[in-house]
């Protein structure tokens, strides 16, 4: 089998997986056979003698890195750097879990081989949802994001349930396929399993939004998006200036009815000291605003900044001030303002890799320096250690703040 032929089909693979992203293609059904190519070069290769697993890698690598690229390019807007690791990194652990599943089936099995392929895929995503070079944007069931009616069972499995069903249903076209020459009822079996499978599964999703019987009160709410750009202009522009222009967005669309206003990540794009948050100017603007919707409650990302006290417990993102007096640490917060005199706030805990956070930073602290600008947002942050809601106590709601 020509080289040529083998890169171009494994690159296929990768191009199948990028059209069926989000935004880039949305294409659902090319992702049931997206791992097809690569499949079918696997197993030309294990038919040859040598290093095949080797082979295997390097195939996978080219699949993978035209996958990543494709899908992750943008990065390159904050950093070229960041960019390049991104994908890069991301390629090589997928490509490190196909080869496993190649030696795997050479070794112990086609059968076991390929459910191992299964069981690698998705202990490496959950591995990559909790450790610390945590990169999720492409679990593979995040490629039905745009088509939630479809996955309405997630409410049970995860989005890891998700990414299950595309490898089985990749496995079967694949089996499917790769019998082309073998008897009518053998192909015909494979696909009536993909198209049973794709019913159900759209079956269950129409079944759970009719039974959604949530009871509760209707809420009024107002989300604010005042389209500035982050790169050029978010951190250039005076923050009193954003934070008039959003006040006078949501001005146009506030009812005295209105139970919450939403506004983006950031909103308030210069860090502030936790203790001097009621003192801030878009704090002062938004309590103005509630004096006309007395059910208001207001949702704000915004920067903070904590100050250590003498003896405090210092954490792996604590800072030093120039001079040496002290420590600080910085946020990517939510901030929550309502009615009544105290406003909450809840610290991102989730962190982007290498914007917000850097790996193994206890073990590695020089990579401090590489971290990447993003918006403002640069250098390693601190973080909640876990979730965070807000509680309005006006009518006892419980606000989820995702970042």
């Amino acid at each position: 089998m020509g080289r040529v032929k083998l890169l171009l089909t494994s690159a296929g693979s990768g191009l199948l997986l990028a059209i069926s992203w989000p935004e880039i293609g949305g294409s659902i059904l090319s992702l049931f056979v997206a791992f097809f190519p690569l499949l079918w070069v696997e197993e030309q290769i294990s038919k040859q003698k040598g290093l095949a697993w080797l082979a295997v890698f390097f195939q996978s690598y080219v699949a993978f890195f035209v996958f990543n690229l494709i899908t992750t390019y943008w990065i390159y807007n904050a950093s070229l750097w960041g960019a390049c690791m991104a994908v890069i990194c991301n390629s090589l652990f997928m490509a490190i879990v196909f080869t496993l599943f190649h030696v795997t089936k050479m070794k112990v099995g086609r059968k076991e081989g390929y459910i191992s392929f299964v069981l690698y895929w998705i202990a490496f995503e959950y591995l990559h949802l909790n450790w610390e070079l945590s990169w999720t944007w492409l679990t593979l069931g995040n490629a039905f994001a745009n088509k939630p009616n479809l996955v309405q069972w997630y409410e049970y499995t995860g989005v890891l349930g998700g990414s299950v069903f595309v490898l089985v249903m990749n496995l079967l076209a694949f089996f499917g396929l790769r019998d082309l020459q073998s008897k009518s009822n053998v192909k015909l079996r494979y696909l009536g399993v993909i198209v049973l499978s794709i019913v159900a599964s759209f079956l269950l999703s129409m079944l759970a939004l009719q039974n959604d019987n949530a009871t509760g009160d209707e809420v009024e709410v107002v989300i604010v998006q005042p389209n500035i750009d982050p790169y050029t202009t978010k951190f250039r522009t005076p923050p009193s200036e954003q934070i008039d222009k959003m006040i006078e967005l949501a001005k146009e669309k506030l009812t005295p009815t209105t139970d919450y206003l939403i506004f983006p990540e950031t909103a308030i794009p210069e860090s502030h000291w936790e203790h001097e948050i009621e003192f801030l100017y878009a704090t002062e603007k938004i309590r103005e605003l509630h004096e006309t919707s007395p059910n208001l409650k207001t949702i704000i990302g915004s920067l903070s900044t904590h100050l250590f006290l003498p003896g405090e417990k210092l954490t792996p993102a604590a800072r030093g001030f120039r001079d040496g007096n002290g420590f600080y640490e910085n946020y990517n917060s939510a901030i929550f303002i309502d009615s009544s005199a105290q406003t909450q706030m809840h610290k991102k805990s989730k962190l982007v890799l290498g914007v917000e956070k850097l790996p193994f930073i206890n073990a590695i602290p020089f990579l401090k320096k590489l971290s990447i600008n993003l918006g403002g947002t640069s250098g390693v942050l601190g973080s909640s250690e876990h979730p965070t809601v807000f509680r309005s106590g006006k009518d006892s709601a419980i606000i989820a703040p995702i970042i």
